[in-house]
């Protein structure tokens, strides 16, 4: 009978022992919603600012247009992680860079992009009267939780006025490890891509 309760005890051990080892890493999520970055490019024009997300597993429908990365329990085993708005990466992605423009003069409006739209109806949706409008498209933008963190990301940004000639478009691709939060490392994204010269030159 001891041993039955001791072989039981050891049971419940390893399964509290397991669970902590997942409860760590599943359910979280990231704020990618309502960040001012600090950016070079300044103005008064009006711009209407949007983002496609084409990160394949979401076009797929495997993953929400949510996901934003990964988090690993103890032995390395993935949950995902996802917006903390609860809204697309995609519409967060565009708040944000909304808001950094609007604070350094600009008049912007945010243009929602459906993840399977095709590129005929994003062309259509960006018919708007802005002076400029820009396009985030993200080929892949995700992190990648363990011990530490690392980003990855594959995105171009298109500056276009508003019967669609380009202006500009620049891709940014990489992936290194972040020492401080996803959302600092987004922040400091943000400030390389709308300090870049040719973006800046593009939205004056």
């Amino acid at each position: 009978m001891n041993l039955q309760l001791l072989r039981c005890a050891r049971l419940a051990v390893c399964v509290v022992a397991l669970a902590a080892l997942g409860g760590c890493a599943f359910g979280q999520k990231v704020g990618y919603s309502g960040v001012k970055a600090d950016i070079e490019a300044q103005g008064t024009s009006t711009v209407s600012v949007a983002t496609h997300d084409q990160r394949p597993y979401v076009v797929s429908g495997n993953k929400k247009p949510t996901f934003v990365g990964l988090s690993r329990g103890g032995f390395g085993n993935p949950f995902d992680v996802n917006t903390v708005s609860g809204a697309p990466l995609a519409d967060d992605f565009s708040n944000s860079i909304s808001t950094s423009l609007a604070a350094r003069g600009f008049k912007t409006s945010v243009v929602h992009l459906a993840a399977d739209e095709s590129p005929r109806a994003v062309k259509e949706a960006l018919k708007t009267p802005a002076d400029r409008v820009v396009l985030v498209t993200l080929h892949e933008w995700k992190s990648d939780t363990f011990v530490h963190t690392k980003l990855i990301w594959n995105v171009t940004v298109a500056v276009y006025v508003h019967d669609g000639h380009e202006l500009a478009s620049v891709p940014f691709q990489g992936e290194e490890p972040i020492g401080g939060t996803v959302q600092a490392a987004f922040t400091r994204k943000l400030e390389e891509w709308f300090s870049d010269a040719k973006i800046v030159a593009a939205l004056k």
